[in-house]
């Protein structure tokens, strides 16, 4: 009775479950097994839900937080196309740029025309800009032609000759282009009168970053990459590379995310802060960053170009070359780096040579010794490392990269060297192929090549090829195969041991080869041997050692 009202109740749920799946439909864009088209099918755990395109979502025009300081210097595509007829638009781009393509009733100054600061005033007024111009300065994303860079370069500029109304259309054209029409029609407009009221607080020369090196009130903020700045630095500079001021689309990250990292570096807004990079365009955009955040900045815009010029430092260079660019997988690379160390230059008194300055090199600490490595990547992955030395002082450093591990494909050595502080990089290609190629058999000898019956005999073959290898030799007369050896790998020459327990007579020796990716090669007839009778043994006794009959001489151990 129990069991009839368990089969029963059992019956009720499966024919529930039916009912069920049976009008339900899958999901609005599921694949199930069996469905077509949008008809009905079970819904079941194996159905797939519909596949998301992989797509990077294009970037808010405006940060999350937008609590700057100075919000003001900032200005945003969609801000700027409400208001265009308020605002004098200066695209700083190159000329062949700004014909093809520009914000509509955009002047074109290129930035470059304003790279004379004596002379940047009177430009400006030559083009139409006056003072009491509301300025928005634009370029684009194109870092080999100076990016977002270019127009902090002339906000900075500006801000320098006294011009306060001026800010930064943040993203550049490719920012409007996304949500705006561009034209192509140029726009001139009749010259004015620009009058600079320079700012000096702005502005730092060599005199002045020397001046303030050891200032506890100034702190100084090196806008190159960590690779640029390990090469050399000015001292007591704090590394912030300009691209982590930037979101995607190249745009200024928020307000909190600036302070986090600002503050994380240690920059202290109760301190004057000098901002360079290597000629002053990246460390304009650092200028205009600290300066929307509320941070008192100075732009020493001559960089490191224009420091080492008074301030040569110690430089390490380096350049490599290898083996072979495209290799068998399992075939070792050689790595040659050629490292330069160049001490710094400064100036001293000569009276003995007449001349008030001469370059010697400068007194530097104790050098410590070259720390060269090459690294085998795939994208960001270390896939080999070889570490160089320097064996004959002569510069050169060179070691071996094993090509064992690597898969077939394409990959970068990168190799780094580092001494006193320094550090410098070099890259080059390398490519690894599965080995197509058999091996090379050569220089087959054996010793002796005439030997009495049951005398050892050595044979020995060199056998080329770029992985692994087994080889074996196959001793033959006129009616085949009388025996085979193994031969060893010893150092490039591969060696095997065969006892003539035969008949007396001519033999021949075949070798075999056969390497790591299943290339096979052979070489037939590759020495020839001379088995004599066993007659020729000294002294000849048979023994019978547990059913195995034994011949033994003065010298020889015989299986007969």
């Amino acid at each position: 009775m129990r069991k009839a009202a368990l089969l029963f109740f059992l019956l009720i749920i499966l024919t529930t479950i039916t009912l069920t799946t049976a009008t339900a439909k899958c999901p609005e864009g599921w694949t199930c097994p069996g469905e077509e088209s949008k008809s009905t099918c079970p819904v079941c755990p194996v159905c797939q839900p519909p596949s998301i395109p992989n797509i990077v979502p294009e970037e808010p025009i405006r940060p999350e937080n937008t609590d700057y300081v100075h919000p003001e210097y900032i200005m945003y595509a969609d801000e700027l196309h409400n208001n265009s007829e308020n605002y004098l638009i200066v695209d700083v781009r190159p000329s062949d740029k700004y014909n093809v393509s520009h914000i509509p009733n955009a002047i074109n100054i290129p930035w470059y025309e304003l790279r004379n600061l004596s002379k940047a005033a009177e430009i400006l007024g030559n083009h139409g800009v006056s003072n009491d111009a509301k300025i928005v300065v634009y370029s684009d994303s194109c870092k080999e032609c100076g990016g977002m860079c270019v127009a902090a370069y002339v906000f900075w500029l500006l801000k320098y000759l006294g011009h306060e109304n001026v800010s930064l259309l943040d993203g550049g054209i490719e920012a409007w282009s996304k949500l705006y029409n561009t034209t192509s029609k140029p726009l001139t407009l009749p010259p004015k009168k620009f009058n600079a009221s320079v700012k000096q607080e702005l502005f730092a020369d060599v005199n002045w970053v020397e001046k303030h090196l050891n200032d506890p009130n100034v702190q100084i903020i090196d806008a190159r990459t960590k690779e640029e700045y390990d090469s050399g630095h000015i001292p007591n500079a704090i590394n912030i590379d300009y691209n982590s001021l930037m979101r995607r689309e190249n745009r200024l990250k928020g307000a909190d995310v600036l302070n986090y990292l600002f503050t994380g570096k240690g920059i202290d807004k109760n301190k004057e802060i000098l901002v360079y990079c290597k000629s002053g365009l990246r460390s304009s955009y650092m200028f205009f960053a600290l300066s929307t955040m509320g941070y008192k900045v100075r732009n020493y815009v001559g960089g490191w170009e224009d420091w080492i010029k008074y301030h040569p430092t110690a430089k390490l260079e380096i350049g490599i070359n290898l083996s072979a660019k495209k290799v068998y997988q399992g075939q070792p690379v050689e790595v040659y780096a050629r490292v330069r160390y160049d001490l710094p230059l400064k100036a001293s008194f000569c009276p003995s040579c007449g001349s008030d300055l001469v370059n010697i090199p400068a007194m530097v600490s104790k050098p410590k010794d070259y720390d060269v490595k090459a690294y085998v990547k795939d994208g960001d992955s270390i896939k080999a490392i070889a570490v160089l030395q320097d064996n004959d002082k002569d510069g050169i450093f060179t070691g071996t990269i094993q090509t064992f591990a690597l898969s077939p494909g394409n990959y970068t050595v990168e190799v780094v060297a580092k001494k006193d502080g320094l550090k410098a990089t070099a890259k080059t290609t390398l490519s690894v192929v599965i080995d197509n190629i058999p091996p090379k058999i050569e220089n087959v000898s054996v010793m002796p090549k005439t030997v009495h019956f049951g005398q050892r005999i050595k044979i020995i073959a060199t056998i080329v090829d770029v992985s692994h290898v087994k080889a074996h030799a196959i001793i033959k007369n006129e009616n085949g195969e009388v025996g085979r050896v193994y031969l060893a790998n010893r150092g490039g020459k591969y060696i095997g041991y065969w006892y003539a327990i035969v008949d007396e007579g001519d033999y021949a020796i075949d070798i075999f080869a056969t390497d790591s990716n299943g290339n096979n090669a052979k070489l037939e007839n590759a020495a020839k041997i001379h088995v004599s009778g066993m007659n020729k043994l000294s002294s000849y006794k048979n023994y019978n050692v547990g059913g195995i009959l034994l011949g033994i001489s003065d010298r020889h151990i015989l299986f007969l």
